[in-house]
């Protein structure tokens, strides 16, 4: 009895607390449930953006489990604030700082960075994509490729009914791999094959469960919500990739760039460049001044 009681006063104290911190209005908020018993979820995990109680305040904070959100319910302070570059940063997930790129505190790549690094990032990723076709008419010749491959699949299957299940996903990805790595997945690639299959059961995959818990639980439960398998199948596509990027390196030709991996690597060859000579260029008047 005495347990239950100090353990009732510990989480009124934390609820009293949570409340202080944070003043925007939104339903009440316990310690591990966050806003969860006073959300209706009836209709699945999402429900809740609906909740009157969510959506009567201009901007409501909401806790599901450990993840804050804030919620908007008017467009044209949704329009000033997402005008504003401070309200455009993405801050790495714990899943993403141990099993994707982060190693550090710093971010890199496009999706995780914030600022001019984002912007440059951003604008470079687009710019050589539509040089390959990205969004072009040039590009339909690759898409015309892999629909009648997909149309010649289905073809052998004829009398027969045929279950469209991740038929399409090959060819999709294809295309876009064409553009990043300059070549194609074949049907019989068991390698291309399971990296698809993968990209498919990340995205079917739903990681609300893993942005919910607190990361403590998740790492003394990773089995629990899939996170395993998820950290597993994207260690695995890392090293993948990464072993992609070293075969352009062995066969880099700076007046061949055959894709994006090419463009990128001779990106990060002129800017190793301009910093050296620019270091030089310090060096030479540090010692013409002293």
């Amino acid at each position: 009895m005495f347990t239950l009681i100090l353990v009732t006063i510990v989480m009124l104290i934390l609820f009293l607390h949570a409340r202080k911190q944070n003043q925007f209005p939104g339903p009440p908020r316990l310690p591990l449930f966050g806003s969860v018993p006073w959300l209706k979820l009836a209709r699945g995990m999402n429900d809740w953006m609906l909740c009157q109680i969510v959506t009567k305040h201009k901007v409501a904070f909401v806790r599901i489990g450990s993840l804050d959100v804030y919620v908007i319910n008017d467009f044209q302070l949704a329009k000033e604030l997402f005008s504003s570059d401070v309200f455009s940063n993405r801050e790495p997930s714990h899943f993403a700082r141990n099993h994707r790129w982060l190693k550090s505190d710093e971010p890199v790549g496009i999706f995780f960075t914030n600022g001019e690094k984002w912007s440059t990032q951003r604008r470079f990723g687009l710019r050589t994509l539509r040089d390959f076709g990205f969004g072009k008419k040039k590009l339909e010749k690759t898409i015309n490729f892999e629909i009648d491959e997909v149309i010649d699949q289905f073809s052998k299957e004829e009398g027969h009914d045929v279950k469209i299940g991740n038929d399409f996903s090959l060819p999709i990805i294809n295309i876009l791999w064409q553009l990043v790595a300059g070549y194609r997945f074949q049907p019989d690639d068991e390698e291309g094959r399971k990296m698809v299959d993968w990209v498919q059961r990340l995205f079917m995959q739903s990681p609300t469960i893993l942005q919910v818990l607190p990361f403590f639980l998740i790492q003394l439960f990773p089995s629990f919500g899939g996170y395993n398998e998820r950290a597993y199948i994207t260690e695995t596509q890392r090293e993948f990739m990464l072993r992609m990027i070293e075969e352009h390196k062995k066969t880099f030709d700076p007046e061949d760039l055959r894709d994006f991996i090419d463009v990128y690597l001779l990106q990060i060859k002129n800017d190793k460049e301009r910093c050296e000579q620019e270091i030089k260029r310090i060096h030479n008047v540090y010692c013409i001044i002293f």
